[in-house]
């Protein structure tokens, strides 16, 4: 059976013998690997990166443009979701 665990995605499960009691032992030790956690993890700490790197650009962007009073009031707001 080839897997997509390369690529990220989700292994092909169509593949695989049905479980249907006799075949237990087999069906167990069939390849039904995911990616590692460790890949997971990294790419889940880019993301965040990310995020964090695009809120703070929009935040400053949108505070950039506003009129001074508006300015007072959302220069607290630490993220541009909240303005």
């Amino acid at each position: 059976m080839t897997s997509n665990a390369t690529n990220g995605s989700k292994p092909d499960l169509s593949m695989l013998e049905p479980l249907d009691g006799k075949n237990y032992k087999r069906w167990a030790q069939s390849d039904t690997s995911s990616p590692p956690i460790d890949a997971i993890v990294k790419k889940n700490e880019e993301d965040i990166k990310k995020y964090d790197k695009d809120s703070k650009i929009a935040r400053y962007h949108i505070l950039n443009h506003m009129v001074d009073n508006l300015f007072d009031l959302f220069i607290v707001h630490k993220s541009a979701k909240l303005i």
